[in-house]
């Protein structure tokens, strides 16, 4: 019984470090991103942090979490590109293009859809730059080999 709570015990610390470095990141704690991020998994909930991150135009922290190898800008159908496209976050955007993991043509082109309609053409141009560059994705779908 004693190594079993001890295993909670541990769990719950876990949980809660998790939980404050999600937060932090969320709202652009960098000295607690820094602090933290080497003692938690920064992927948790599907890469939770870095969609937080995106929504709330934290530049600072997506660069940070786009240096650990452990962090996918791609999970959950590239959910944290969609965030910043949505959300007008220029900077954010460029970031996640630069990764290469993201796909903007994920889920029938939302991100440039969703940009559009609020207004955001600076984003709109840049996903469509990426998507027709010479190495993007739709380009090279009619590439013959």
């Amino acid at each position: 019984m004693k190594y079993f709570l001890q295993f909670v015990n541990i769990l719950t610390t876990m949980y809660t470090l998790n939980a404050k470095f999600i937060d932090a990141c969320s709202v652009g704690d960098i000295e607690t991103v820094i602090a933290l991020i080497n003692k938690v998994d920064p992927s948790a909930g599907n890469n939770l942090a870095i969609r937080y991150a995106s929504v709330n135009g934290h530049v600072k922290v997506v660069k940070i979490l786009l240096d650990d190898p452990r962090v996918d800008p791609s999970d959950y159908n590239s959910k944290a590109l969609q965030n910043a496209s949505i959300n007008g976050h220029v900077e954010i955007v460029r970031l996640l293009l630069e990764d290469g993991r993201v796909d903007p043509s994920d889920n029938n082109n939302f991100d440039i859809r969703w940009a559009r309609e609020h207004g955001h053409m600076e984003i709109v141009d840049l996903l469509t730059e990426h998507m027709y560059r010479l190495d993007g994705p739709e380009y090279n779908k009619n590439v013959i080999v």
